[in-house]
């Protein structure tokens, strides 16, 4: 009788760890389903300030990104980069089209910015600006355009005129659909200054000849998803406010 009941204590231990292992074993893949899931859809998306600050490249070499030209609804339009001059100075600005220009990321995960133009063609940009689709000369930027240095430390206001937050940062998909603004609570959040993101459909986009772009919305605490790990471009606004 006594070893009888040893016996099943013992089977039933080790069914007991089976199962705890089984367990632990599913719990992990889930985490690693989970995670290879989350990574997957980031990868399919990219920070505008990212983007800014990249090399475009081409089939005679690479120019720097230097802003994003954006329709009125705020998503990426074409790539401003700069071209020529000396030291920096006297360079001309040309906007390559994203239907042009490919943003992708490498296996090792690094942004990559290409664009199926030569150097002839983006020299010939003044030539072909009639053809919005390719590239365009930007050095005369017209009045209501919409860049994504117009937005970035932007103030977001309530109905009220009382600022709400500041937008620190874009997000948008490599299809180029903008989907997340990156903002940090401006006090009336109570988030504390955190810095949060929230879908870019909370923010109304407006332009006058008066105030140039605002940023209006009537999102609450609700709305915003606070970021863990606060970006390290955050605050770094391109027009240094």
């Amino acid at each position: 009788m006594l070893n009888k009941l040893m016996l099943s204590t013992s089977i039933a231990l080790m069914s007991t760890a089976a199962l705890a292992t089984a367990q632990a074993q599913e719990a992990e893949m889930h985490t690693e389903m989970t995670t290879g899931a989350e990574a997957e859809m980031a990868s399919h998306k990219v920070k505008a300030s990212n983007v800014v600050g990249a090399d475009l490249e081409y089939a005679d070499g690479a120019s720097a990104i230097t802003d994003i030209r954006m329709t009125d609804a705020g998503d990426p339009e074409a790539l401003v980069i700069s071209r020529g001059g000396f030291l920096g100075l006297f360079d001309e600005e040309v906007a390559v089209s994203t239907v042009a220009a490919s943003i992708s990321h490498d296996e090792d995960g690094e942004l990559v910015v290409t664009a199926s133009l030569t150097d002839e063609q983006l020299e010939d940009a003044e030539a072909i600006q009639d053809s919005p689709f390719v590239v365009s000369i930007e050095d005369q930027r017209e009045d209501g355009e919409l860049f994504y240095s117009d937005l970035t430390g932007a103030a977001i206001m309530n109905d009220a005129g009382e600022t709400i937050a500041h937008l620190e940062d874009v997000k948008f998909t490599l299809e180029g659909d903008t989907e997340y603004a990156i903002i940090r609570d401006g006090g009336f959040l109570g988030l504390g200054g955190e810095v949060g993101v929230v879908d870019f459909d909370e923010l109304d986009l407006a332009y006058s000849a008066e105030s140039g772009w605002t940023v209006t919305s009537d999102m609450t605490a609700e709305d915003v998803r606070v970021m863990e790990d606060t970006p390290v471009n955050t605050g770094a606004y391109l027009d240094g406010r």
